[in-house]
């Protein structure tokens, strides 16, 4: 489990990615990084571009890394900029991406001139082709992470670890390619309902996955405010189901006690909302100042005082939500016990599978 009982409300405030945000970010992040991909391929499958290839293999490098790239960026940033992350983003993996692709060519021109020649066929010309190809390894595996990271720092803390993470990402993309690998190695049969676009399916949203988990276990630098009240300090209610349990049971006091819309012009109202094991409240308090303005619009008031709850404080642990009411009646409950991130990419390779298997019947019905 990647959220341990250590967990509390007062780490959560730090996260850049908020618990409740999870598994909304993580798909977002997947479907941007396979649309923006599969429509790159696209562009660079046309008849034209392989006619450039043709003419200049290290032109065509340049312009399909830059297509590849540029619209993975953008795609990836439209997502990201929600949470401040600079516009940059696009610009340092529009250029990993083309340096990646133009150091490829570069080397495989550069190998079948070196192996036809007398010189390759020599020790040292053994050596120094390992040498370049250690290298490029090297660039590769770091020059992505490093130009990500030049960009997320001003955003995050203590985020150098991620200089790693595109090469992670790029391991776990590999993984069902080397589970296909292995299986027809020491398998005699074929692995049903899987080919080879399975697996491209398969690694390029095991990549963008990793790359998204990665993202929720960020910290932010805390420019903004942390609440220290009652019910933030509070010891936190851990278990993810009393949580959902609790939610479902305050959801439904809300109901019963709310009587008045709220005025269009207050705007979205938000609140940190503690309730007890029990289930009764314990405390609230605004989130943004027109929340504090316009508490009274809300049933929070009248619905603390009606169950003449404790104060946090004497209450052995309280179970911590975010409720946005938005105008005119409209309420939303966000539990800050997240789902794990253990379970959340468990469920997103599941629902990739039953996708890939549901699409083959649908489209190659079995004979």
């Amino acid at each position: 489990d990647l959220m341990p009982s250590s967990y509390s409300f007062a780490a959560a405030q730090r996260l850049l990615i908020k618990p409740f945000e999870r598994p909304g970010f993580i798909a977002l992040f997947i479907l941007a990084t396979c649309v923006s991909q599969w429509g790159a391929q696209f562009v660079v499958s046309r008849p034209t571009f392989e006619q450039a290839y043709d003419y200049s293999p290290l032109r065509y490098a340049i312009a399909t890394g830059l297509i590849l790239g540029s619209l993975l960026g953008a795609a990836q940033w439209l997502v990201l900029r929600r949470y401040r992350v600079d516009w940059r983003w696009i610009l340092v993996v529009g250029l990993s991406t083309t340096l990646f692709n133009t150091l490829y060519q570069m080397l495989e021109s550069w190998q079948l001139s070196l192996m036809g020649s007398s010189f390759g066929l020599t020790w040292q010309g053994f050596v120094l082709y390992g040498v370049v190809v250690l290298g490029f390894m090297m660039i590769a595996a770091l020059l992505p992470g490093s130009l990500q990271w030049v960009v997320l720092r001003s955003r995050v803390a203590k985020a150098r670890w991620w200089i790693l993470v595109p090469l992670l990402a790029a391991l776990m993309g590999g993984l069902p390619a080397v589970f296909v690998t292995v299986w027809a190695t020491f398998v005699p049969r074929p692995i049903p309902l899987i080919d080879s676009m399975d697996l491209g399916v398969f690694g390029l949203t095991a990549s963008a996955a990793t790359q998204a988990i990665c993202f929720c276990l960020l910290d932010k630098k805390m420019t903004d405010s942390v609440s220290s009240s009652g019910v933030a300090l509070a010891p936190d209610l851990v278990s993810y189901k009393d949580n959902r349990a609790l939610a479902k049971k305050l959801y439904t006091q809300i109901l019963q006690t709310w009587k008045t819309d709220i005025d269009p012009a207050a705007g979205r109202l938000s609140y940190l909302v503690g309730l007890d094991g029990a289930g009764d409240l314990v405390g609230y308090e605004a989130v943004t100042p027109t929340s504090v303005d316009n508490v009274d619009q809300t049933p929070l008031p009248k619905l603390f005082k009606k169950m003449n709850s404790p104060q946090p404080n004497n209450v052995e642990k309280v179970a911590k939500f975010q409720v946005n009411f938005t105008p005119p009646g409209t309420v939303q409950i966000q539990s800050w016990r997240g789902i794990s991130l253990l379970w959340l990419g468990i469920a997103t390779a599941g629902v990739v599978l039953g996708l890939s298997i549901l699409t083959r019947f649908i489209l190659l019905p079995p004979l």
